[in-house]
C-alpha cells in the first residue's frame, strides 16, 4: 500500500517536471546555438540514465532472436518521441 502511494507521488512529481524541462532545454538551446543540439544533449543524458538503470537493476538483455521476433513496427517507437520533440522545436 505504501509502495503504491510512493509510486503515485513519484509519478505526479515527474509529471510536474515536464514544463520545467521545456524551460531548461530552451535555455540550453541558446547556449549551444540550436534547439536540436539541446534536444540531442537531452537524449544523450536520457540514454546514460537508462543504461545506468539497466545496470543497477540488473535487467537481462534480450537475445538478437528475441529482438528480431518483434514486429518491425514496434522497433520504431522512439521515432514518435523524436517527432514529438522536433515538432515542438
Amino acid at each position: 500500500m505504501v509502495k503504491n502511494f510512493l509510486m503515485i507521488g513519484l509519478t505526479l512529481f515527474v509529471g510536474l517536471l515536464s514544463p520545467i524541462q521545456m524551460g531548461i532545454n530552451s535555455v540550453l538551446s541558446k547556449y549551444v546555438n540550436h534547439p536540436l543540439l539541446a534536444a540531442l544533449w537531452n537524449s544523450v543524458l536520457a540514454l546514460l540514465i537508462f543504461l545506468m538503470a539497466i545496470f543497477v537493476l540488473r535487467v537481462p538483455l534480450p537475445s538478437i532472436g528475441m529482438v528480431t521476433a518483434a514486429p518491425l513496427w514496434s522497433l520504431f517507437g522512439g521515432m514518435i518521441g523524436a517527432a514529438f520533440i522536433l515538432v515542438g522545436i
